[in-house]
Parts: C-alpha cells; sequence; structure tokens
C-alpha cells in the first residue's frame, strides 16, 4: 500500500484536478493508494514537527504539496518520505517538481491577443513565484517580438496576500492603461480580482480591456462577470505523472527523480476576451455584429446590409484593421463558440453543431481540425477530463 499525503490548498481547483490524475494512476497500479488530504492550514497551526508526527504514525510513504522552503522539503525527506514539490515559489533542486513550462504559457496568450488585434497589453501578477514570474516573462519575450506593442505589469502583491476587490493599487493602475488593453493574468484568482477591480473603475470587459486568466478553474471562470477566458492545462496528466514517480521511487526504479510537465492544453475562450481591438468605428461595429450572431449561420452578405458601407469597402477596411477576411473572422469566432460549448455542455458533439446551424458536419470537422489541432471529439476529451469522476 502506498500512502501519500497531499499537503495543498483544497479551495483551488487545480488541487482537485491533480487528486483526479493520481486517482487515475492508482487505478491501474498494482499497489493499493491511500490518500490524506491535509490541507495548508494544518501544517500552519501545528508546524512542520505537528505535520512528521501526524505523517508516523499514519505510515506514510510520500508527501506532495506546497512548500515554503527549501528547507521545509528537505525536513521532510529527511524523515524517510519520497517528497514532490508542487511549483509554489520556486524549483527545488534534487527532488522531483510538479511544474509547466510557464514561459510558453505566456507566449500562448500573447499570440492570442496579438491574433486579436491587441497593440497595448499588462501582466498582473505575484512578486514572488516562479511560476507568475516567467509567464510574465514569456508574455513579454512574445510581444518584443512585435513592433509596436505597449507593456505594462504590476505584481507587487504577495501570492498569499490576494488583492482586494477595493484594492486603491490595482484600480489606480488598471485606469493608466490605454484603451484596448489585453491583460494577462497569472491565475485565475489574479483574473477574478481584476474583473472586480474593472468593475470599480468603470472599465468595461471585454470593450474597454480584455482579461484572461490561467489554470481554467471553470466554477470561478463561469461565475465571473463577464465569464473568465483562460488558458486549459491538463493538470490530471501532472497528477497521474506524479503518483508514478513517486511509486517509481518507492520501488528504487532508476530515472525516477525527475520534474513533472503539465502541458498545456490551449486557451478557452469566454466573454472576457470576446472582442477584436480595433479603431475604425465600421469594422468595431462589424465585430459586435458578428459577436452576437455566433448561435446561426451569418453570411458576409447579412453582415453588409447592418452597414452603410458597400461590401467591398467594408472587406477593405476589415481586412486592413484585422489582418482576415470577414468570412475568416466569421468562421474563426464561430469555431471559438462551437468549442466554448463543446466543453460547457453534455450534449452529443452534431446536436451542438445543428444547434449553431454548422449543418455540414463534415466540413466543420475539417476546419475545427485545421484550427484547434484536434477534431471536436478530441477537443472535448481533452478539455473535459477534469470533469469526469
Amino acid at each position: 500500500m502506498i500512502r501519500l499525503i497531499m499537503l495543498t490548498d483544497f479551495t483551488e481547483t487545480f488541487s482537485h484536478r491533480l487528486l483526479r490524475g493520481i486517482l487515475g494512476y492508482a487505478r491501474q497500479s498494482r499497489e493499493q493508494w491511500v490518500v490524506c488530504r491535509m490541507p495548508l492550514s494544518f501544517q500552519e497551526q501545528r508546524g512542520i514537527d505537528g505535520v512528521l508526527q501526524w505523517g508516523r504514525e499514519w505510515r506514510a510513504d510520500a508527501i506532495l504539496g506546497k512548500f515554503s522552503t527549501s528547507g521545509d522539503v528537505w525536513r521532510y525527506a529527511k524523515e524517510g518520505l519520497v517528497v514532490v514539490a508542487q511549483d509554489h515559489y520556486r524549483l527545488v533542486e534534487g527532488i522531483p517538481n510538479l511544474t509547466s513550462d510557464y514561459r510558453a504559457t505566456g507566449r500562448l496568450v500573447a499570440e492570442y491577443f496579438l491574433e486579436r488585434g491587441f497593440k497595448n497589453f499588462a501582466f498582473c501578477g505575484y512578486a514572488d513565484t516562479v511560476w507568475s514570474q516567467e509567464r510574465c516573462e514569456g508574455f513579454k519575450q512574445r510581444l518584443e517580438e512585435k513592433e509596436g506593442c505597449g507593456f505594462s505589469r504590476m505584481d507587487e502583491e504577495l501570492a498569499d496576500q490576494p488583492w482586494q476587490t477595493n484594492d486603491m493599487r490595482l484600480i489606480h493602475w488598471l485606469r493608466t492603461l490605454p484603451e484596448h488593453t489585453a491583460v494577462m493574468c497569472c491565475d485565475d484568482r489574479q483574473a477574478s480580482s481584476v474583473l472586480m477591480a474593472c468593475d470599480e473603475a468603470g472599465i468595461k470587459v471585454p470593450q474597454d480591456m480584455a482579461v484572461m486568466g490561467v489554470d481554467n478553474d471553470d466554477l470561478c471562470d463561469e461565475f465571473c462577470c463577464p465569464t473568465l477566458s483562460s488558458v486549459n492545462l491538463d493538470i490530471e496528466h501532472g497528477g497521474f505523472e506524479a503518483a508514478r514517480v513517486i511509486e517509481g521511487i518507492l520501488r528504487g526504479e532508476r530515472g525516477c527523480i525527475r520534474d513533472i510537465l503539465i502541458p498545456t492544453l490551449g486557451v478557452v475562450t469566454r466573454g472576457s476576451t470576446n472582442t477584436f481591438a480595433v479603431n475604425d468605428p465600421y469594422v468595431e461595429k462589424a465585430v459586435d455584429i458578428i459577436h452576437d450572431n455566433l448561435t446561426r449561420s451569418f453570411s458576409v452578405g447579412g453582415l453588409t446590409k447592418q452597414l452603410p458601407l458597400s461590401r467591398r469597402l467594408l472587406e477593405i477596411r476589415f481586412k486592413q484593421a484585422t489582418g482576415k477576411t470577414l468570412h475568416e473572422y466569421i468562421t474563426d469566432r464561430r469555431i471559438d463558440y462551437f468549442a466554448s460549448l463543446l466543453l460547457q455542455s453534455n450534449e452529443p458533439v452534431k446536436v451542438i453543431a445543428l444547434r449553431l446551424a454548422f449543418n455540414n458536419y463534415g466540413n466543420l470537422s475539417r476546419v475545427f481540425r485545421e484550427r484547434m489541432g484536434c477534431s471536436p471529439t478530441e477537443y472535448r476529451i481533452r478539455h473535459k477530463r477534469h470533469f469526469e469522476g
């Protein structure tokens, strides 16, 4: 039997998804697994000695958790426990770290916003965590490769002291940002605070400012107003691999002491980024009309009837402003909306497609694969894995 202590914050969806990944590995393991879900408050109240005493009495084999210092980690290791550090403040050398390619995540979000025409960008994060700092670095590095991008950064706060809804520093900073700024936040909790601060500051999202989080905490994101777009991470995969590493170390297998990388699955688009940054009033109106009609088959001809421009002139101005034809933009946004419904609903894929007036499923599947890199069914399986029991 393998007895694992999970010392982490179980108020976060991240921890529950991680646990599902561990469960997935345990179901196929030859060993029986038992997991103790220990909240961080237990260590805060009783100290490391209290956790170690509890672990001895429970006969724990391993511990996976958030550790404040490398010294804390080695206290557990010296006790004979297999230790996996949930990457929080910084990587710990000599033990497995549960981590991710944070810079790649930042670059992904930058690319997402650049595709939507933004020229002004900002990052809101924490001052004391490696994952926040490196996401910011990746975000900024991609923007520096594109000429004419403005950038601002706000990361004075500490991870354990999140912004308050009426935090005047955050509200003041948001008010200094130019119109049509795309804000990447280090995680969904920070993004939720930014959305509330925007509301306090009278900043309309996504009309005046687009906001993106990371982790795809679906309950948090759907309760936000507007709903929050977020980078989806394959956290279950991280939990599965962490369990594999723990079991391998306990068996004495070679090469098991390695970092566990949580893959990035892509962006889940919701209301907070459902916009395109343009200054042309006719193009802006066209974008608004398109977004209001994502649930039905919508032609370029139907769009031009609602604007006082010829189709040719509108096509020219739209391509100049967005870099895309009207048809390309309509198709991209409809596919994005279809993808979001795949995650929000348990209806069959083809039923959702018909509800959005995608009557040729074969053509839809081809276009979807070109944009998302997989079929609609594969996309749902990858991104909805954390809803499974």
